[in-house]
């Protein structure tokens, strides 16, 4: 063919069906269920020698559809199975001469199936074979060995907290993020050590750091929780199913043996929900009614609806996510002393609840395109908050208090068109987004005095493996598009500002063990003077005496970026990195890149980057000579008119023992001339 054709709609353009007529083609459709829509799209879409295949646990959708050749997949013969079965067994293909008789005898009751096979010997690794004995039991009461019952044993060999684990999965996380969900539960630890208990016995996988489930073991962890209650879903601890969730939301037959809800409000014409719709339902944990996107925008609004105010919402609540939540405000009698993570995009709430609340757990909260709000809560209510998102919302100011927010990491802020200014934000925030931000005339208040830091940082920092093992992580201040914003006020305070950010990232580093790439990117077209190396284009080279290596850290870094010249396929994703090569007097030279920026808004003039690259001091040589270094800074792959560098050291304190801040250097000599030699090599 020559080429892939990829559709990611159901709905086949006429562009892509002429050339599908014109063409040989090899359709592969997985898994196809009875929800399945536009099978293949007919036959006549595709030029004659093409070939469909499909896969189906159904074969009466293949009679349905008349399809004349038709393969069952065999199981494996025995052979292949007991190999498979003592990979997973015994971690190799070497087969105890002890066990090889109960492995043969169990590998039989999974009839051939690769699933059953993977499972059923993930949970004999490591066992007696006394437990080999009891699992070959259990297998031999089951008098009609269907997969389904071959699993339930793997199943009901887990400990309890496993077999909620694995129900979690089946019917709310295949597919969701590790991260999420471990930070979502009462013991974060338990829970991924349980994850890995179930990666263990192949009940579960993890690609792409997201949960991964068979279909056949989905299907068998929700089959347990129907079997709590087949007639009332009210009676069950689980409900993601949209029609059993409207019908006990509709009718009020919520209990307390409900523990979770997920709610797909696409599948809804419409429903009125109770101001006591949640009054029986104590035990609720997670709660999530949410609304499916196509390129990060709802597919529809919401038909969930309350006239009334919600009187109570359970007070064991973890996790809530709500869309559209129609409501000024959450529930006056609701206490949020279990909420961690608190979603509520596109609402309609104006302070998220009325009164002091203790909110300890609460660490996340998303309050994305909430057009009507007007207050957050107080640093005493929420101490530990890691990431707030207010993007979209009207905040002309946030409160002053945000600065005593000493966990916040992530600050988002993007098309907060109301935003005119920012008070002093924490110090150890790691990443603010305030992108298109159209009246914001002044960057965040900084303090005029320079944080002292410990020795014992340097001393880390000395020890750390150079050039740097596992790279530099992004810490990101966005300002693009922020037209508003008085460039020369913001160059008289970039050399401040830099220092202020190149602290946090070595305060990151000392309590993470994690280095930290600090930049801003704003509207601009200047390099600071303060920057004593300078020189058009991405490129500058300077040499620095041996003595000048001494407490070196690292360098502040400038470009000023030329975004109307990007290419227009650039914009799904555009990088800004800054590569750094080490010329030495030692067998090998250094470098290493820094990643500086990740931009996914459209610019169409001129911004700057400022930014600050750490080092690892410990791999420099001194002594033995007097010889430079030479230092070439390039940055890529934008188009960039000018750029600078400075040198940034640790400064002593002569007044406090064992305490240092930081210092730019003076222009010590600069290479322009010999950029391009040092860039050949």
């Amino acid at each position: 063919m020559g080429e892939n054709i990829k559709i990611g709609t159901p709905t086949i353009t006429p562009n892509i069906k002429k050339r599908l007529q014109q063409r040989k083609v090899l359709i592969v459709l997985d898994d196809v269920d009875d929800n399945s829509k536009n099978f293949a799209g007919g036959l006549e879409l595709f030029s004659p020698g093409s070939r469909i295949i499909i896969t189906t646990r159904d074969k009466r959708l293949l009679d349905k559809r008349r399809v004349e050749n038709v393969y069952e997949v065999k199981g494996l013969k025995h052979n292949s199975a007991l190999e498979l079965f003592c990979r997973k067994a015994f971690r190799q293909n070497n087969r105890s001469p002890d066990l090889l008789e109960l492995s043969e005898e169990v590998a039989h009751y999974a009839n051939g199936n690769p699933l059953a096979l993977q499972v059923l010997g993930s949970s004999l690794y490591q066992k007696s074979k006394e437990q080999w004995k009891d699992k070959l039991r259990k297998l031999k009461l089951i008098t009609d060995p269907n997969i389904y019952k071959v699993l339930k044993i793997s199943y009901d060999g887990l400990n309890w907290e496993e077999k909620e684990i694995f129900l979690d999965v089946a019917c709310f996380f295949k597919g969701e993020d590790v991260d999420f969900v471990t930070r979502v539960q009462d013991d974060p630890t338990s829970m991924h050590n349980g994850l890995n208990t179930l990666v263990e016995m192949s009940l579960i996988t993890i690609s792409a750091n997201r949960l991964q489930m068979h279909d056949i073991l989905q299907e068998l962890g929700k089959t347990i929780i129907l079997q709590e209650s087949f007639k009332e879903p009210g009676k069950r601890s689980k409900l993601w199913d949209h029609k059993d969730v409207y019908q006990v939301l509709k009718k009020n037959k919520g209990t307390d043996a409900i523990e979770g809800i997920f709610f797909d409000l696409s599948k809804i014409n419409y429903l009125h929900l109770s101001p006591q719709a949640f009054a029986n339902m104590s035990s609720l944990t997670l709660l999530k009614f949410y609304m499916p996107e196509c390129n990060g925008v709802p597919i529809m609004s919401s038909k969930l609806h309350l006239n009334q105010d919600l009187e109570y919402l359970p007070k064991k609540l973890r996790y809530l996510h709500w869309h559209e939540y129609p409501l000024k405000t959450l529930p006056f009698s609701f206490e949020p002393n279990y909420l961690i993570e608190l979603n509520l995009p596109y609402s309609k709430v104006e302070q998220i609840w009325i009164g002091e609340k203790k909110a300890f757990k609460l660490k996340f909260i998303n309050l994305y395109n909430s057009r009507y709000l007007t207050r957050l809560p107080e640093f005493s209510e929420i101490p530990n908050l890691e990431r707030i998102n207010l993007s979209g919302s009207e905040l002309e100011r946030l409160p002053a208090t945000i600065k005593q927010f000493s966990q916040l990491r992530y600050l988002y802020l993007r098309n907060c068109n109301m935003l005119q200014s920012l008070p002093e934000l924490p110090l150890l925030l790691s990443h603010l987004d305030a992108s298109n931000c159209k009246r914001l005339q002044s960057l965040p208040e900084i303090s005029s005095c320079l944080e002292e830091l410990d020795i014992s940082i340097l001393e880390k920092l000395s020890k750390t493996t150079f050039p740097i093992k596992h790279g530099c992580s992004l810490m990101q201040f966005e300002f693009q598009n922020c037209w508003e914003l008085k460039e020369n006020k913001i160059l008289e305070d970039s050399e401040l500002r830099i220092q202020h950010m190149a602290i946090a990232s070595l305060r990151l580093f000392y309590e993470k063990e994690q280095l930290y790439c600090p930049s801003i990117l704003l509207p601009g077209s200047e390099i600071p003077k303060w920057f004593a190396f300078q020189n058009i284009g991405p490129l500058i080279a300077l040499q620095l005496p041996e003595h000048c290596l001494i407490n070196l850290i690292g360098f502040a870094l400038c470009a000023v970026i030329d975004f109307k010249h990007l290419p227009s396929n650039s914009w799904d994703s555009f990088n800004i990195n800054c590569g750094i090569y080490i010329k030495m007097n030692k067998p090998e030279d250094l470098s290493f890149n820094c990643f500086l920026a990740s931009i996914r808004d459209a610019i169409d003039s001129d911004h700057v980057i400022l930014g600050f690259s750490p080092l690892g001091i410990g791999g420099f040589p001194v002594g033995g000579g007097n010889h430079n270094t030479t230092v070439l800074v390039d940055f890529f792959p934008a188009k960039v008119k000018c750029c600078g560098v400075s040198p940034v050291y640790a400064d002593p304190n002569k007044t406090e023992p064992k305490t240092f801040t930081l210092k730019f250097a003076a222009e010590i000599g600069k290479l322009d001339d010999k950029a391009s030699k040092i860039e050949s090599k």
